[in-house]
């Protein structure tokens, strides 16, 4: 099935910064481009799709607008005249360097559109405006549960269950021992410098906070790796409102005890 604009949600995209991603493509190449791809789980993380003579690409949970690529067509299939980054992301995540997005939307399409295997490119762990601080990166992660019932509403739910949840870990003073993010809906919690867990190596541990939409059920995990794109948690726990904060709490512990085996358990933990 070929991929159009009305496939899957997306956002319209606005202001955007130019990238350097060039590329030529044979015609059976071109043919693959224009057929798009359409996320098939919640593990496929992007949307792509080719409306004459861009190829968008968005975020398939949220349906943010991330790349726009401009083709020409050629004798021999197409070539780019252009690649844009939206600004909105830049402004988000922090302008990364420009090489880094376009080895990414060559993967993307490789990967995605082509059937091949590339790896995706690493960033080094870094400092981002906004995010440079534990109690920072918890007020993003906050404002991004917040905000995410006025992007759709299906995520009310979601923010109803979560806010709370957060909100208390701020009152007793976590954000000053742990570091906070999100990876599409999970809530990931470590104890890394820096964000971007992927960037390391080896992978550090992490406590995510996810609804299982097949079981219908909140669940807590500690894991090495991304829950979304990676292999399963190694330790699980069914959670529900009543309990997820004494549950968090144990993970937190057994966190700071692998990480800082060295300092003492956060009064918050120990209380």
């Amino acid at each position: 099935m070929t991929a159009t604009s009305i496939s899957w949600k997306n956002l319209p995209f606005g202001e955007c910064v130019p990238i350097p991603y060039q590329a030529s493509f044979e015609e059976v190449q071109f043919s693959r481009l224009i057929h798009g791809f359409i996320p098939k789980s919640r593990r496929d993380r992007w949307f792509i799709y080719y409306d004459e003579p861009h190829i968008f690409f968005h975020r398939s949970w949220t349906g943010a607008p991330v790349y726009r690529v401009t083709l020409k067509r050629t004798a021999n299939g197409a070539e780019t005249t252009e690649a844009l980054y939206s600004k909105r992301e830049a402004e988000r995540f922090g302008l990364e360097p420009d090489e880094y997005h376009a080895r990414l939307i060559d993967t993307l399409i490789c990967n995605l559109l082509f059937g091949q295997e590339k790896p995706f490119p690493r960033l080094p762990p870094r400092v981002t405006p906004g995010l440079a601080t534990f109690e920072e990166s918890w007020d993003y992660t906050v404002k991004f549960v917040e905000e995410m019932p006025s992007h759709n509403p299906i995520w009310t739910p979601w923010t109803r269950f979560l806010l709370p949840l957060l909100c208390q870990c701020l009152e007793v003073g976590l954000n000053r021992y742990f570091r906070a993010g999100q990876s599409m809906s999970d809530i990931i919690i470590s104890t890394t410098e820096h964000h971007r867990l992927e960037s390391y190596e080896p992978p550090p541990p992490r406590v995510t906070i996810r609804f299982d939409r097949e079981q219908g059920q909140w669940l807590i995990a500690w894991s090495y790796h991304n829950l979304i794109t990676g292999p399963r948690p190694d330790r699980v726990s069914p959670v529900d409102s009543g309990t997820a904060f004494a549950v968090l709490r144990t993970y937190l512990i057994d966190l700071w005890r692998e990480t800082r085996p060295e300092e003492m358990i956060p009064g918050p933990l120990s209380e």
